[in-house]
Formats: C-alpha cells, sequence, structure tokens
C-alpha cells in the first residue's frame, strides 16, 4: 500500500508550480479539489485524512464523489469535470513515481468527462455595459477604485484572475498599455482606451500604500481577490439595474464582462474572429468561434446575402389554347 499524503505533498507543491509552471489560479484549484476529496473519502471510510492510502481512493469512490458535487454541493456539470481533471492530473503523476498504482490510474483515466449543453454566451449591450460602468460613486475611493477596475476588465477582455493577478509595473509607459499573462502562460500587450487611462490614473493618484504591488486593493490594503471583485461587481449590477431594467433578467458574474467585449468587438471587426481571438488571448480561433453563434446581427447579415427562393413556373404555361380547351371539354361517348 502506498501513502498518500507524500506523494499529494510534492504534486501540490513542487510539480505544479516547478515542473508544469501552473499559475497560481490552477494550483489553488487543485488544491480545493483534493481538499473536497480527501474529506469525502476519509467520512466515507472512516478514516483519518492522514492514515489514507492511494489505493484506497477507487474509481467507485470518485465517481460517488463527482455524483455528490452536483447533488449535495450544487455544482455543475464544468465544475465537475474540472475536479476531474485534477484528479486525473494527479494519477498521471504517480504513473511514473509509483509503479504499483498503474493500474488504478487505468482505470481513472478511463472515467469520462460529462457531457453537457452548451448555451448561448451571456453578455451586455452597449447600453447595459455603460449603466454597469457608471453605477460606481466617483465621489468615494472605491467608487474611483471600482470605475477602473470594470473598465479595464470590460475594455480589455480580461478574465477575472487576470485583472486580480495586474501589478502596477504592468502597466505600459504613460499608462498606454496593459501587459496581461493569461491562461496558458500566454502574454499579450493590449492597448488602452483613452477613457481607461483617465480612470487609471485617478485610482493611482489615492490607491493607499500597501506592501504588495498589486494594482488593485481591497478595503484591508491587500490584493483584490476573486470574491471581492464578485462582491463589488453585484453591488454595481444592482444600481445599474435600476437605470436599465433590460438587465432585471440577466445575470451578470464577473466573466459576462469579458463576453461583452467580444461581442462588442466583433462587430466593430466586422464579424473577423481573429482579431477577437488575438484580443481575448484565446489557445485557439476555435474558442471564439462561440461569440459567432450568439450575435443575432451577424446572422441577418448572413440572411440579407442570401438570395431568395424562385418558385418554378407552371408546367402549362406558354402551352396551346387548343390543348388546354382539350381538356377542359367532357369526354365524347
Amino acid at each position: 500500500m502506498t501513502d498518500l499524503a507524500p506523494h499529494l505533498s510534492l504534486f501540490l507543491g513542487q510539480h505544479l508550480p516547478r515542473d508544469q509552471r501552473a499559475s497560481q489560479h490552477t494550483i489553488d484549484n487543485y488544491d480545493y479539489t483534493f481538499t473536497l476529496l480527501i474529506e469525502f473519502i476519509s467520512n466515507k471510510l472512516g478514516v483519518r485524512p492522514c492514515k489514507l492510502e492511494i489505493e484506497q481512493i477507487t474509481v467507485d469512490l470518485i465517481l460517488d464523489f463527482l455524483n455528490n458535487l452536483e447533488k449535495e454541493r450544487g455544482n455543475g456539470i464544468r465544475t465537475r469535470n474540472l475536479r476531474l481533471a485534477a484528479i486525473k492530473s494527479f494519477f498521471r503523476y504517480l504513473e511514473y513515481r509509483t509503479p504499483a498504482c498503474l493500474n488504478l490510474a487505468l482505470q481513472v483515466h478511463a472515467i469520462p468527462s460529462k457531457r453537457f449543453d452548451r448555451g448561448l454566451v451571456d453578455y451586455l449591450n452597449g447600453d447595459e455595459i455603460q449603466a454597469l460602468l457608471d453605477a460606481p460613486d466617483p465621489r468615494t475611493s472605491t467608487g474611483v477604485r471600482d470605475r477602473a477596475m470594470l473598465h479595464l476588465a470590460y475594455t480589455a477582455g480580461l478574465r477575472v484572475s487576470e485583472v486580480i493577478a495586474l501589478k502596477r509595473k504592468d502597466l505600459g509607459h504613460n499608462i498606454d498599455s496593459v501587459y496581461v499573462m493569461g491562461k496558458g502562460r500566454r502574454e499579450r500587450v493590449l492597448p488602452l482606451w483613452k477613457e481607461t487611462k483617465e480612470l487609471l490614473e485617478k485610482w493611482l493618484a489615492i490607491r493607499p500604500d500597501s506592501a504588495t504591488d498589486h494594482l488593485f486593493l481591497n478595503a484591508r490594503g491587500t490584493a483584490m481577490s476573486r470574491h471581492g471583485f464578485a462582491h463589488r461587481l453585484a453591488v454595481h449590477v444592482r444600481k445599474a439595474r435600476q437605470q436599465v431594467p433590460s438587465m432585471a433578467d440577466k445575470r451578470v458574474s464577473p466573466h459576462v464582462l469579458r463576453h461583452s467585449c467580444a461581442m462588442h468587438t466583433l462587430r466593430a471587426a466586422k464579424g473577423d474572429i481573429t482579431k477577437v481571438s488575438m484580443w481575448l488571448g484565446h489557445a485557439s480561433i476555435l474558442s471564439t468561434q462561440v461569440y459567432l453563434h450568439a450575435d443575432p446581427l451577424e446572422k441577418m447579415s448572413m440572411l440579407e446575402e442570401q438570395l431568395p427562393l424562385r418558385l418554378r413556373r407552371g408546367f402549362f404555361r406558354n402551352r396551346s389554347e387548343r390543348l388546354l380547351a382539350g381538356l377542359k371539354e367532357p369526354a365524347k361517348s
């Protein structure tokens, strides 16, 4: 039997950051996945976490854990699949270090991801996004920060993880651009709108001193977290809904800002998804095609270019009058 603790500790503490160069966001997600998994298995087997062995993590227990995520914790299928991906990554790590677990690893890799319906992306139209960006109160330091933060997130199409990871040094000379380390360690430099630059200058002028160089700070003077960003967004969404009633039925998550940027960029680029892909930092243009399906204006332009169908002419047109008259007369006995 193989102790779980030392292998899992090396996987999270050394393999992911050193060998895989995984982002802190990825490491945190994997850490949380195994926190949930170990708690679940520990309760199921009645074994203390430090006494668990790798061979006890059977396929049946993993499947029970994944079902528990959906039924008990209310997680969606995407979250379920992300947890499964983390578990599979750990067993790939074990393949080269614990030969006794090869058969178990093979079984774990055979667990399929769950299929799910891929709906249209949610996004805000021009009036809705303007109401949201105007919602923070510019007379307060919190409002100045939130205006700059939301404006940058929308105009640059940033993921939440990218926004909260930004440092002051990532802003270009004269704050005319921003350097972003994106998903999969893909780098990109984006020019900033004049309005975004002005809002960032106002925030930097009043930004409190802090031990961290992160661009956006919370009320405690430490780096803004994902939860903190989502909370501030929710506050301003409630205010914006009072100005634009069409937002009432829309679920505005932090990622909706990125979707909104993508949709508006797609229209400005006249349907050229390669430009949208470069702006968002997608690894493949296939990831960007989802925005084509969600754009009704793009569908309308396709419809306008399509020629209308014409009905075929009748067979008896241009036939002689004699033939037509003969057909109308009753047959003689």
